[in-house]
Order: structure tokens, then C-alpha cells, then sequence
């Protein structure tokens, strides 16, 4: 990126020592807008609590887009937000909202402008994203110098680039062929005995996946020169509006990537450098031209950084600091000494924060400004809350006595008899509906002093209600009934047209069978029609691929005219179609169980149907008014039979698009199983294919399908990144217990765990340091080693790192774990991995542009 490296590094300030607070993109980007740790701000993966209820209404409103836009700042956000977020609002704080909905994409996308979804198609002149973000961002830049110009701004740019699936626009598609810069010493550096549990599984890479790689690292490039020509646009048009020298500029990304490194053929969650480190680049008033701070910083410290440029008090919550003393050419002395350790975490969502992913009042009122009412203000803005009641609407919000309440909804025909404290009149229609309780006590009173010989215990009264509320109720309940009998009739439906699709199959394997020369033949439908079977392709020599049945899967299926296409093993192993047979007749077996079962409930259904005969007679006893109430009973129920039909054709419409969801999946897994029998799906491993239709733009990849496994499920972690004058190094204690080691000074790829050659006092000095990081708050995140404690890890002297020491201890290395005394412990790992024990600034406010790149 030329033009990057020109106008920011060049002609700003570089910091090399940039971290994340995790690797992954929302919980990065969440850490970016709140100035929090993971462990403060709870977002632990891409999913549980990604712009969930809790999220929304917990820290959404204290970002730093609204602190600034409560200043007075004219605010602007363009491009990817958060992976979960699905455009159904404008986040609070954005002026100028144009978020991307859910994850990257580049084509056939949607954005919300300013509460309004956008669709875009796959035309590059109009839709290609990174243009998108850099046209709209220098329009809002041209109408805030126009309309604004009194008010300051604040304008961010989230790319897509360099994240999948990796579309790069096309007058690049012919660069960066044959780049190697990724092959670093690490690359391909497997197995590793030493590092954690999936680092030991997993094995050298095949040349296919180097080959992969190389085209992968390619496309990243060519993405990323999109990113290359919006930095000199926005240069250009802040230099044409004259705001240049009034305004920051900050490059940065949410996390790095490996490619190839230890045999992990693509990925990010990883505590190594390549996925921790970020480029991170500042050009603004005040900052030094080519300037390099080689002090340590993270994400975190954007928001207070910001918020210190616009003169606005960073709230005491920030677990970040302000790195605006870095912008300064001369240090000032009076300040505190800067963090040598940055905590990196990253892990999955605990089952005790599960309660606060969508349930916003089970939320703990820890914070100013977001109480209960509140977040129920918050909740009470979604469509699904709205009143009055509509439809199926269950839930509805009301503004009572300057309070949200929300209140279930109910029928409209539980209205029809309103229950009143009052006792009628003997010779009206109605009959007693409820008593007062004084009359009640006095009726009881009166029974049990003329019935002696009555057994009281079991006593509850009865009142009788009108009529027509009666009969009201009993068409809801005739309703009810038959809305239950459809369903159950739909579902026998669905069952006997799946067992007469098997038993179709089953008669061509059986016919098959015993007239194996012939190819073509006709035989009688179950529905009198005759339909042709005919057998596809021919016995390959040498190659014997299994039926797959283990996850109740058939590679069969009729398509057209009654046409059944299988494929050619079926035909041309015995085995095979021995398998195929059986499997058929037991799935016609349990789906005749099932019919059964249905027919025995729908009969039941059918006597147990509400009679109407008796609401007919009701019906003859009312008044004029009851009959107007049972007439807009009649309506209700024309109203739910024309909803009726429309879920029917609802449903209908899902089922077509399950069953080519299943067809495309099927016919991936088939590809996998021709390719790799099958073996793309292990245990405790997060593992996906790569074919040839993941890609659809140039450059493409035609060397057929491969498997990719990029984490497993216990690699969960917490580490420190220490950096001062004696120590460079990355401590990390892994949810398993294993415990690594890295100096960064002379093994800067990371290439062996040197976690035994720690002291024990060493070892019980970053332990506790990580333990305090984990749980710190606001400035207690904020840690620079003391003194004696640089005085200890000096005396014992920096880790030895004897390379042949390290293979010869490689074993050991791998059982290396921590008990609770910070001592490293000795312990034999079981078969499936897991493991057990053997003052403000008064100045001109200025403007900020902060330009942030997302990493794959």
C-alpha cells in the first residue's frame, strides 16, 4: 500500500507495538468503540453477544461516536460494524449512520442509511463496497465543510478489506501473483509438540494448501488496494476543503491473520504475533513526520484518545488510556509512566452469561445512565413491541405514568364479558359473574349452615358467564381445534409423500437387482403414472466409495418427471446398494410408525372437536346485540382463515427453500467425500471445505476441493504481551491449564515454547499479573511492572531459549501446566486432547477521521 505508506507513515507517526484486546472482529471492534476489554464489555465471539439486547442497551449508548456526538461533533460512520448486527436500527451516536448488516461482504450486500435498508447487487460500477464507503464518506466530508462548518466531525471507515471472501476490484485481479512475503520461518512449522493442543494434531500441509495460501495472500493484496486509493481520496479532499491541518487521521485494523504459520492453513484467534499485532498509523497537528513510538498500545485506547482530541473527559469506565502524549514532539515529564503489559484474552461465551444475551432486565444496574427503564425505553423501540396489538403480536409496550410498561396481548373476544364487582339482577339474561368478597364470605357462611352433612374441604364455587361470551370462547376453542387438525393432516401429508418417494427408490434397487443388464425401463406408479428409472454412469475400476448413511443421508433423489438419479456407486457395488436397500426400508419403517402415531392423534382431534350444535342453541337465545358480537366473531374467523393460507403458503415456500439448501449441502458433501472420503468433520475441531465455488471473482481456484480445520474448541486463553526495557515477551495460560512461553527478543517468530525454563519466581510473577488483568476495571487495566518486580525478573535473568534444549525437551513442553500456586506441573495428556492433573486541554477542537481496515 504505496499511497498509505506515503501520507501516514511517511508523513505521520508509526506505532509497530499496536495490539488487540482479542483476535476476533466483534469482539476487537466492540473493545474499539467502548474503550473495554472483552472480559468488561462481554462480547467473547463473533456470535453470543454480538449486538445482542445486552450489547444494545448496556454499551452501545456510552461509545465513543456518542460522547462525541453529545459534544457537539457532526458524526459519520461508513462500512462494517459488527457481525450479529442486523440494520433493524441506527446505533445511538451516529448523525450520518450507513452499517453495514451482518458480516463482510463486497457484492449482494445490504447497508441501513439512516434507519432505511439499501440492497446492492453484484454490478462493480455501483456496488463494489470499499467505493461505496470512500464516495459516501467524501460527501459527508463535502456537506459537513458546506452545511457544518461551524461543528466539528467525526467520520469513520470501516472497510471490508482484506476479509472474505476476499473480492478485489477488478482493474487489480492481475497483481501480487507469486507473493511469498507470508512464508515467514514459521510457515508450515509443524507439528508442535510444545504449543497447544491443536497445534499438536495438526501435521505438515499438502502442496494444495500451500497453493492455496499463495492465491489467498494474492487476493488479500489486490482487496486491499482499494483501501490504498480511499486513503489518497480522503487526503486529497480534506487538502481541497482545507481541512488538513485541522484534523487527525488514524489507520488502524481490528486484528491481523495467519496463513500457513504452524500448518494453520488460514485463521485469526491465535496468540501469536501475526494475529495480535496491527498496523497502526496517526497524521494529524502536533505529529512528527515519520515519527516511530515503539511504546505499547491497543485498541482499547482509541476511544480515550478521541475523546482527549475533542476535549471531552474520558469517562472513568474506560479500561484504556489517551496515547495523545505520543503526538507531542517533546515529552512531557509530569506524566505517569506508560503501560509495559496489555492484556489479550479470548475465549467462548460462558453458560453463566447466557441469561444476559437477550433478556435486558436481568441486566445488573452497575452503571450510570443505563438503568432499568432505560434499557426497557431501549427494548420498547422495536417493531415487535409496538402498540396496539397486531396480528400474532404477543408482547406490546406502554407508556404509563412517565414509565415503558409492557403487557401481553390477548384476543380481542376475551373482551366481550367484562367482569364487574356487582351482583345482577335476578330476572336479566345474565347469571352471577363474581361476587364482592364480603358477599362471598357471607353466601360460604350461609351453605355450611344448612348442609352439615357436606365435606367442605373440596369446596371451590362456580359462577356461570353470559352467553354470549360462551359462545364467544367456544368458537376460539372450535377454531383452536381446527387449526391443530390441519397441521397434523399437513404433516401426514409431508410423511406419505416422502415414504411413496422411497418406495419409488426402493422398487428401482429392486428392479435393479434382479434385471442388472437392463438400462432403461418402465414400471407403475403409486399414483397410476408411470415413471422411468434409469441407471447413470458406470462402474469406475479401482475406486470403492462407500454410502454415506451415518447422518441419515441418501445419495438418491427423484427430480423431474419421476426421473431417480443416483449416483454410480449405488449401481456398481453390491455393498453399496445392499446398504442403500436397507436403509430405505427402515426409513419407510419409522416414517409408517410415524403416520400411525399421526392417525391415532387425528382421530382423537377429530372426537374431541368442540360441538357446535350447542353454540347453534346459544346463538338462538341472545339478543340483537350478541348476534353483532358472534357476526364479528364470524369476520375474526374469516380473518384467521385467510392468515391460515397464508402461513400454508409460507410454509410451503420455506420447505422449497430447505430442501435446495439440503441439495446444495448434499452435493458439497459429496464432492468432499469423492475427494477426501469424507473427512472433514472431526471432533472438537472447527473445520469447513474450500471447493471452487466459494470464490466468484478473479482470480478463482480450480484446483479442486481440500478440507481446512482453523480452531478447536479448547483454545480458549489469556495472555500478557509485556514489552519494556528488559522483557519482550508473550505469557499465555490456556483453559486447559497449559501454559506458554515466547521471548519475542530472540525467537520473534515464535517458533518453541520456552515456558519450563521459567523460575518459579518468574512463573508466579506473570501468573499474577494476568490474574489482576482478567478482572480489572477502568484504571486498574492500566499496568507498568514495578520496580522491584523488573528488579526480580532480572535477577533471574531472561528465559533460556537453547533451541537444542527445546528439542530435546519437546515432550515435556507439551505437558507443561500451572496449579493454582503458580508452580508448572508435569501431567500426561488424555487421548481427546483435554487434560488432567499428574487534568483538560484548552485548545482549538479538531476534526478526527479514523480509518479502520478489517483483517480476515
Amino acid at each position: 500500500m504505496p499511497k498509505t505508506r506515503a501520507i501516514l507513515k511517511e508523513g505521520g507517526a508509526f506505532f509497530p507495538n499496536s495490539f488487540v484486546s482479542t483476535p476476533m472482529c466483534c469482539p476487537s471492534r466492540s473493545s474499539m468503540l467502548t474503550g473495554l476489554f472483552v472480559h468488561n464489555h462481554g462480547v467473547l465471539t463473533n456470535n453470543e453477544n454480538c449486538s445482542s439486547a445486552y450489547w444494545q442497551a448496556e454499551h452501545e449508548p456510552r461509545t465513543f461516536g456518542a460522547y462525541l456526538a453529545s459534544a457537539g461533533y457532526r458524526t459519520g460512520y461508513f462500512g462494517k460494524y459488527l457481525n450479529k448486527y442486523n440494520g433493524s436500527y441506527v446505533p445511538p451516536g451516529w448523525r450520518v449512520w450507513a452499517g453495514q448488516v451482518m458480516n463482510s461482504r463486497y457484492y449482494n450486500y445490504t447497508i441501513n442509511f439512516n434507519g432505511q435498508k439499501i440492497k446492492h447487487g453484484a454490478d462493480y460500477q455501483t456496488d463494489y463496497y470499499p467505493d461505496l464507503i470512500t464516495n459516501d464518506s467524501i460527501s459527508f466530508l463535502r456537506e459537513s465543510k458546506q452545511h457544518y462548518d461551524h461543528q466539528p466531525f467525526h467520520l469513520v471507515m470501516s472497510f471490508p478489506s482484506p476479509h472474505g471472501p476476499e473480492d478485489s476490484a477488478p482493474q487489480y485481479s492481475d497483481m501480487f501473483f507469486n507473493v511469498t512475503r507470508h512464508r515467514t520461518p514459521s510457515y508450515d512449522f509443524a507439528p508442535n509438540p510444545d504449543k497447544q493442543w491443536i497445534l499438536r494434531w495438526l501435521g505438515k500441509m499438502k502442496p494444495v494448501h500451500h497453493r492455496f495460501t499463495d492465491l489467498l495472500m494474492t487476493k488479500r493484496l489486490q482487496t486491499l488496494q482499494s483501501v490504498d486509493e480511499a486513503v489518497e481520496k480522503i487526503f486529497s479532499e480534506l487538502v481541497a476543503l482545507g481541512q488538513l491541518e485541522n484534523t487527525y487521521i488514524f489507520y488502524t485494523s481490528d486484528h491481523g491473520y495467519h496463513l500457513g504459520q504452524f500448518g494453520l492453513i488460514k485463521g485469526k484467534s491465535f496468540p501469536f504475533e501475526s494475529d495480535i499485532r496491527v498496523p497502526f498509523l496517526v497524521r494529524g497537528p502536533g505529529v512528527g513526520r515519520g515519527r516511530v513510538v515503539q511504546s505499547l498500545i491497543g485498541n482499547v485506547d482509541l476511544a480515550p484518545t478521541f475523546l482527549e482530541i475533542a476535549g471531552v473527559p474520558v469517562p472513568p469506565h474506560m479500561d484504556g488510556a489517551s496515547i495523545f502524549r505520543f503526538f507531542q514532539k517533546e515529552k512531557v515529564k509530569s506524566r505517569a509512566p506508560w503501560r509495559d503489559t496489555y492484556l489479550i484474552e479470548r475465549g467462548k461465551m460462558p453458560p453463566a452469561h447466557f441469561p444476559k444475551l437477550n433478556v435486558v432486565e436481568d441486566v445488573p444496574n452497575n452503571n450510570e445512565g443505563t438503568g432499568k427503564f432505560e434499557r426497557w425505553a431501549v427494548e420498547c423501540r422495536k417493531p415487535q413491541y409496538q402498540s396496539p396489538c397486531s396480528g400474532f403480536q404477543k408482547y406490546e409496550c406502554l407508556f404509563v405514568d412517565e414509565r415503558w410498561r409492557m403487557k401481553k396481548c390477548r384476543p380481542t373476544v376475551h373482551k366481550v364479558a367484562k367482569k364487574k364487582w356487582c351482583q345482577c339482577k335476578a330476572l336479566s339474561k345474565y347469571r352471577l359473574s363474581k361476587l364482592e368478597p364480603e358477599e362471598r364470605r357471607m353466601q360460604r357462611a350461609f351453605l355450611k349452615e344448612h348442609t352439615r352433612h357436606v365435606d367442605w374441604r373440596g369446596y371451590r364455587p362456580r359462577f356461570l358467564k353470559t352467553t354470549a361470551a360462551a359462545s364467544a370462547e367456544g368458537s376460539v376453542l372450535r377454531d383452536v381445534a381446527e387449526d391443530e387438525l390441519e397441521q397434523v393432516e399437513l404433516i401426514m401429508e409431508d410423511i406419505s409423500d416422502e415414504i411413496s418417494d422411497l418406495e419409488v427408490i426402493l422398487i428401482g434397487f429392486l428392479l435393479f437387482y434382479f434385471f442388472p443388464f437392463t438400462i432403461s425401463f418402465l414400471f407403475s406408479g403409486s399414483d397410476g403414472s408411470e415413471k422411468r428409472f434409469q441407471q447413470h454412469g458406470t462402474r469406475k475400476p479401482g475406486h470403492d466409495c462407500p454410502l454415506n448413511n451415518s447422518d441419515g443421508k441418501l445419495n438418491c433423489q427423484i427430480v423431474g418427471q419421476s426421473r431417480i438419479n443416483c449416483s454410480s456407486e449405488v449401481y456398481s457395488d453390491p455393498a453399496t446398494w445392499r446398504l442403500s436397500r436397507d436403509f430405505l426400508e427402515q426409513q419407510i419403517r419409522i416414517l409408517r410408525v410415524q403416520l400411525d402415531e399421526l392417525k391415532v392423534i387425528r382421530k382423537h382431534l377429530r372426537a374431541m372437536r368442540p360441538d357446535k350444535t350447542h353454540a347453534a342453541i346459544s346463538n338462538k337465545r341472545t339478543n340483537s346485540k350478541s348476534k353483532s358480537k358472534i357476526s364479528s366473531s364470524q369476520s375474526l374467523r374469516e380473518a384467521r382463515n385467510e392468515e391460515r393460507l397464508v402461513r400454508q403458503a409460507n410454509r410451503r415456500k420455506i420447505k422449497e427453500e430447505r430442501q435446495k439448501r439440503r441439495q446444495k449441502k448434499l452435493s458439497r458433501k459429496r464432492a468432499m467425500v469423492e475427494s477426501h472420503n469424507g473427512q472433514c468433520n472431526y471432533e472438537k475441531m472447527n473445520c469447513f471445505s474450500h471447493d471452487k465455488d466459494h470464490w466468484r471473482t478473479a482470480p478463482l481456484w480450480n484446483d479442486g476441493p481440500f478440507c481446512v480445520c482453523m480452531n478447536a474448541n479448547n483454545n480458549t486463553y489469556w495472555c500478557v504481551r509485556t514489552l519494556n526495557t528488559t522483557h519482550n515477551s508473550l505469557y499465555c495460560e490456556f483453559i486447559t491449564g497449559f501454559v506458554t512461553y515466547y521471548d519475542m527478543r530472540i525467537d520473534p517468530y515464535q517458533l518453541r515454547n520456552i515456558a519450563h525454563t521459567l523460575s518459579e519466581n518468574q512463573l508466579a510473577f506473570f501468573h499474577q499479573t494476568l490474574e489482576r488483568l482478567r478482572v480489572c476495571k477502568g484504571a486498574d487495566c492500566f499496568v507498568n511492572t514495578h520496580p522491584s518486580a523488573a528488579k526480580l525478573l532480572a535477577a533471574n535473568g531472561p528465559a533460556k531459549s537453547d533451541p537444542e534444549e527445546g528439542k530435546n525437551a519437546s515432550y515435556h513442553l507439551q505437558s507443561s501446566h500451572l496449579l493454582d500456586n503458580g508452580r508448572l506441573a508435569k501431567v500426561k495428556p488424555r487421548r481427546d486432547g483435554y487434560w488432567r492433573r499428574s487534568k483538560r486541554r484548552e485548545r482549538q477542537t479538531p476534526d478526527v477521521v479514523a480509518s479502520s481496515s478489517a483483517a480476515a
